[in-house]
């Protein structure tokens, strides 16, 4: 973030940090708004604002925001990685491929790229592309746990039910108390007709369980 400049900015910045914390959008809006008037280049101002606008489901305001930093440092990976998430959180997924690409040109070990693309790729069927991305996070940091569940959902998904347990268990050693982790994982228990702890794994993920007559199936 660069730094305010003046010192009148400065307090208008505390002062905008404090509203948004306290949600107080509008009041730090007039703050944002008001810093960028003083000096309409300040990138942390610029991105507070976006994410303040994306939050309101002012989405074309967040985009105009995250692009203003772009146009300032085409290379802050951290604009391209908000606005990436804004086109994937609307469903505009080629837009945010887009966006995700330049931040690996910009910082090849920027994780929340590989594993957000990741994501998009697994959703358009693009499976091998997906392994691919997870796996270069966990190169790049071994310790990160969702890039592991992820790869066991894929595993899952496409019917590699016993490389899949490897990576859910590898992922809730690294975050034991991740709910979702736990039911994912004890729901592949039960298909793998491990029961007794399948059930124990999906109470830890506070799933509900429903019986029928032909079937277990967990909602």
């Amino acid at each position: 973030m660069n730094k305010i400049k003046n010192s009148n900015s400065e307090e208008l910045f505390k002062s905008a940090i404090e509203y948004h914390k306290k949600n107080d959008l509008q009041t730090a809006e007039y703050f944002y708004n008001k810093i960028l008037r003083i000096d309409s280049k300040q990138v942390g101002t610029l991105n507070n604002l976006g994410a303040l606008y994306q939050t309101l489901g002012n989405n074309e305001k967040a985009k105009t925001s995250y692009k203003k930093i772009i146009e300032i440092n085409p290379n802050n990976a951290d604009a391209h990685y908000n606005l990436g998430n804004l086109f994937k959180e609307l469903k505009d997924n080629e837009k945010a491929k887009i966006c995700y690409k330049k931040i690996i040109e910009i910082n090849p070990n920027y994780l929340g790229a590989y594993l957000n693309l990741g994501t998009i790729f697994n959703e358009s069927k693009e499976y091998d592309h997906a392994m691919n991305c997870y796996h270069k996070v966990i190169k790049i940091n071994p310790n990160f746990a969702d890039a592991h569940y992820n790869l066991g959902v894929l595993l899952q998904s496409l019917g590699n039910n016993h490389d899949a347990k490897s990576f859910y268990e590898r992922a809730l050693k690294l975050d034991s108390t991740n709910k979702e982790y736990a039911s994912g994982y004890g729901k592949l228990l039960l298909k793998l007709n491990e029961h007794a702890k399948g059930l124990k794994f999906i109470t830890e993920g506070q799933g509900a369980i429903v019986f029928n007559q032909s079937n277990l199936e967990i909602i």
